[in-house]
């Protein structure tokens, strides 16, 4: 099953709602009420898709310079799924205030 076929009608929400939502979808990991995977990602569904392929204006790549979430806590080597996910929350409220920052 394609997690992300319902996001795919995210497109007419703004960035800065779209990582609301992916804090949110983290925090439901964290909870247990969610899964891991980029398949159903706010983000992903809109700058990870067929037609954009490289992230490309993906907020999470302009803050660390990298495709595909390298270089977060979603991409770690180790296996705890409530501290990946707690660790996630926390780098994308940093994410979001360096976009407020971008936006201002």
């Amino acid at each position: 099953m394609d997690y992300r076929q319902p996001l795919l009608k995210l497109d007419h929400y703004g960035t800065r709602t779209l990582i609301q939502m992916s804090i949110n979808k983290w925090i439901g990991v964290m909870n247990g009420a969610r899964e891991n995977s980029r398949l159903d990602c706010p983000l992903c569904s809109r700058f990870n898709t067929d037609t954009s392929i490289d992230c490309e204006g993906c907020p999470i790549k302009r803050y660390t310079g990298r495709e595909f979430c390298q270089g977060t806590p979603y991409s770690s080597p180790y296996s705890k799924s409530f501290k990946r996910a707690k660790d996630e929350v926390t780098f994308l409220r940093k994410v979001l205030r360096a976009y407020d920052k971008w936006m201002n």
